[in-house]
Order: C-alpha cells, then structure tokens, then sequence
C-alpha cells in the first residue's frame, strides 16, 4: 500500500482544490494515479459545501482516480494542519491490493458478508463510514452495518457542519450511509482516544425512566451525583471540582459485554437537565436498571495522555507486525469530536500533530466529527485513530 496527502485553504475551491493536488507529487507521479487500485479519501469544510459536486469531479478530472470517499465537516485535518470555520479541503489518495477496497452508498450496495475473491480473501471485511447527522435511528445503522462485515469493524464519523453536511461515495449525497469497503487484504489497525476524567467511581443504575437517571446505588441520583462532586443533597459542589468542569458535565455508560477490550470501552454522553423535585438527571443516552455509569468531564490533559496510550499501543503492535513481515505504517485515518481539536488541545493542530510526534510523519488525514465510530458503535467526545500497514 502507498498514500499520499494533500491540503489548502482558499476562498475558491478550485484554487484550494489545485494547491491540495499539488502536493502528491510530480507530474509524472500524477500521471500514474490514474492506474487501477487508487483510491481517493476527501474531507471540506462548509464553505465548499454548495461546490461538493464540482470539487470531486475535479479531483476525479485532475488525478485521474475514479473513486473517492469522504465528508464535509466543521474543521478538516492533513498532516499537522488543522482547519476549523475556513474554507479547506484535505485529500489522500490510497494505492490498495487489486480489488480490495470498493466505495459503497444507497446507490451502490457492498458485496455480501461472504463473498470472496479469487484469492479466497472476504471482500466485505471491513468499513469506513460516514453518516447524515439528520438520519434515523444512527447507533442501529452502525450496528446493522457490522452484522454485514466479516470482522464487523466499522469505523468513521457522522458528518458536521453548522447549517450543512455532505457525504461522498463518487457521487454527493446527503441523507444515509456512505463511504468504503475493505477486503481482509487491507491491513488495518483501529483503536478509540478518549478525552474524560472519571468524577466518580463506577456507579450501578437501579432506576431509570427512558432518559431519565433516577436512582444510583439505591440513592436519589442527584443526590448521588452531588456527593461524588464533593457535596450532598442541597449542598453545593466542592471547588476543587469546578475546574473540572469547564469543559461540561458528561456521563458515561461502561459497556459490561466487552471486559477485557481496554479502557475505551464506554460510551459518554452529556448530562442535559436536573430536575430537583425528583431527584433526577436528564440524560443522553437510554439507561436501564443495572447499567454500570460513572459521571466524568472533557480535560486536556487526561485527552492528551490517552492519545498517547492509543499511539503507544499501535507503535508497540507495528513493532510485533514489522518483525514478523517487515511490514510498516503507510497511512492513516483519523476522526475525532468536533469539541476535540483546537477546543480541547489549546492550538490549532496540536491534536493531529501529538499523533505525528508519536508514530511518524505518516501520509494522515481526518475530520471531525459529530459522533465517532469504532467497532461498530457510536461514541462521543472520543478520537477514532485507523492506521494502515
């Protein structure tokens, strides 16, 4: 496998569109993406949204590669560059094994579950998917897609934007699943960066409503929560808490189905209303007595060091893969939280380039998103790393 990236901003698309090219390489080198087996990932901001259509014939037109996938999205990401509110486009082009890796929409449906190639290998093993943020039911759509790959690895994002979104599968769309099938002859590494520091050991749910958290360890869920923070029932929140809690109040869901897949294993989500008279919260997610949550807050640091983990864990499995096959890191894909990036990490680009400071300055491209996806399910306030070797 091969990858090359590029990145511009430019009031004019076609001018962001042709510094980005510009980037891949040489004349001659251009030439030859036309050939079989590359692939194009592109992500824009939404200043170009009305111009989606016109930029990837474009990229189609300029590079000779037929088959391109990506998003819009609120900020975009390329090597160590970040783009947030700008008008910006991020491409990388993928050279894959032949007929390993196929674009797929509501107009161009993946090979079943099954289906193999000539070389005996699973064409329908894996996915990169983006998603409509105005789509039904999107936690089961991610499901639903798992259940159709052989290793039910689906990873991606749900596209942002302030008023637009656009999802590219060769053609724009907007509404639904789009993005990219791999064969189990792409090799791939994913792993989920989370950002949250724990406020609170892990708690057991024994009443709830819906959305609705009434009860903790048998006590008054609110009154649960006030005492992890330091206080009790009608009593305010320790101060060595409310540092922690200028990045907002979140509660996390430990998936007990999964023990033993490592500490990015639950799912956050905010914590939107109290309701004093009941003793309630008002969450985002579904609870359902004998869940196991923890309350928790975006911090800086605590997303820093777990990035690191994530990069570590990589670096140390390349390690094992390199001695055996020789193989390396060719490319990556990254997707993290639109409250991620310059609004948690301080700098434009401190996110993307703590990833370069760890694993090299690989061919990387992102964008951020919505919600993230890894292993099939929908989190939040998490970064999705995919390297490929």
């Amino acid at each position: 496998m091969q990858f090359r990236s590029g990145h511009a901003t430019h009031p004019n698309w076609r001018m962001a569109a042709e510094l980005a090219i510009s980037q891949l390489g040489s004349a001659q080198e251009a030439q030859q993406l036309g050939q079989r087996d590359w692939v194009g990932f592109v992500y824009f901001t939404e200043p170009f949204f009305a111009h989606a259509a016109e930029l990837i014939k474009h990229l189609r037109q300029r590079t000779g590669v037929q088959d391109w996938v990506g998003s819009s999205a609120t900020a975009v990401a390329c090597g160590g560059a970040e783009y947030l509110d700008e008008p910006a486009v991020v491409i990388m082009l993928g050279h894959f094994p032949t007929g390993s890796v196929r674009p797929f929409s509501g107009l161009q449906r993946p090979p079943q579950r099954e289906e193999k190639n000539a070389q005996g290998n699973y064409l329908a093993h894996s996915a990169l998917a983006h998603v409509d943020p105005a789509t039904h039911d999107i936690p089961e759509l991610f499901t639903d897609m798992g259940h159709k790959l052989h290793s039910g690895l689906v990873f991606g994002g749900i596209s942002s934007g302030r008023e637009h979104t656009a999802q590219v599968a060769n053609t724009v769309f907007s509404g639904g699943m789009s993005g990219m099938i791999f064969a189990d002859s792409v090799r791939m590494i994913t792993r989920v960066s989370q950002g949250c520091q724990p406020l609170s050991p892990i708690r057991k749910v024994t009443a709830a409503e819906g959305h609705f958290l009434l009860g903790l360890d048998q006590q008054p869920a609110l009154e649960q929560l006030l005492s992890d923070l330091g206080g009790g029932s009608g009593q305010i929140i320790s101060e060595k808490y409310l540092g922690k809690l200028s990045h907002g109040l979140f509660i996390a869901q430990v998936d007990n189905n999964t023990s033993g897949q490592g500490p990015a294993d639950y799912l956050v989500r905010n914590v939107v209303g109290i309701d004093p008279a009941r003793g309630s919260l008002a969450v985002g997610l579904q609870l359902e007595e004998g869940d196991s949550i923890f309350f928790c807050s975006r911090d800086t640091d605590v997303a820093r060091a777990d990035l690191i983990r994530v990069c570590t864990e990589i670096r140390d499995e390349m390690e094992s893969v390199h001695a055996l096959t020789g193989a390396s890191i060719k490319g990556a894909l990254f997707i993290s939280c639109v409250g991620r990036g310059a609004n948690l990490f301080g700098e434009m680009g401190a996110e993307v380039r703590l990833i370069q400071s760890q694993l090299g300055d690989i061919p990387l491209l992102g964008f951020y998103a919505s919600g993230e996806v890894a292993r099939s399910r929908l989190y939040t306030h998490t970064a999705v790393l995919t390297v490929f070797f």
